[in-house]
């Protein structure tokens, strides 16, 4: 058990103290809760082994609307129960036009990510839902290139056509946003545009060699159009960018299976396809 000390007339610990206390404790947190003893408050964190990112439920009250609301959309995207980060996202009260405007899209993102095919049932109900949170974040922002990406990312995982719509109104108004531009190469990509996708992803590396994950997506285009020596020259490429890697994110979950899609690459089996995320 840890304690962290705030003094009567300032409630709050000082920032820097904290970082560097969640730096050096981070795995051992999960809930606190308030003691008054005496002149003095208490933050009491219990130890809780499988806890890396709740932890920071101990300092809420000190982050803003923002920060509380990036952590509850990333802790909700890794949950195996979505519609609670929903909640929890909605439970946040944001004030301003820029804080509701995330809010917004962190939700379409959440919708968006239940709208899966797998889940037949509920797809057309998450993705009018998805379609009304980012709608209500462009009325607030005409040029929110979050919820124009989001309307275009929901047509195109039905490889409708009209995505390239919102994509390159996206574009247009953020044209060196590599997002904006990388989530317009996918576009391509899903419909089949293969030499636009190459284009954009190409001048997306020539701005940074070093990104293996451009080259990872050109190795996959190229597997795409039957192009397999130039698809194994990428591979290999990437591969090679990926392993001047710090050793831990090339042990990652994530970094093994970017090794294993790699290797199918150079070994001629079967790939799976461009990273939407990225």
């Amino acid at each position: 058990m840890f304690l962290i000390k705030s003094n009567k007339n300032n409630p709050q610990p000082d920032k820097q103290a904290m970082k560097g206390f969640l730096h050096n404790h981070h795995n051992r947190f999960f809930f606190h809760r308030q003691r008054v003893v005496g002149d003095t408050t208490y933050e009491v964190a219990f130890s809780h082994p499988v806890a890396y990112h709740c932890m920071v439920r101990i300092f809420l009250g000190t982050m803003s609307i923002t920060d509380q609301l990036s952590k509850a959309y990333l802790k909700a995207a890794w949950s195996l129960d979505p519609r609670s980060g929903i909640r929890n996202l909605k439970n946040i009260k944001a004030a301003t036009k820029e804080e509701k405007e995330l809010k917004w899209c962190y939700l379409g993102f959440m919708y968006d990510h239940l709208a899966n095919p797998l889940w037949p049932k509920i797809r057309k109900e998450m993705e009018a839902a998805a379609r009304h949170a980012y709608r209500q974040a462009l009325r607030l922002n005409p040029k929110c290139t979050m919820a124009m990406i989001g309307l275009g990312r929901i047509l195109i995982n039905r490889k409708d056509p009209r995505a390239l719509k919102w994509y390159r109104k996206a574009f247009q108004v953020d044209p060196k946003g590599s997002k904006v531009e990388f989530s317009l190469a996918y576009a391509y990509f899903q419909l089949g545009k293969f030499k636009e996708a190459e284009c954009l992803i190409k001048r997306l590396r020539r701005r940074d060699p070093s990104d293996f994950g451009c080259v990872y997506n050109l190795a996959q285009l190229n597997v795409a159009r039957g192009i397999k020596k130039q698809a194994r020259h990428y591979a290999k490429v990437a591969l090679r960018l990926f392993r001047s890697k710090p050793r831990k994110e090339r042990s990652s979950e994530g970094g093994r299976r970017f090794q294993k899609a790699m290797m199918e690459i150079v070994q001629d089996l079967p790939a799976s396809g461009l990273n939407p995320r990225r």
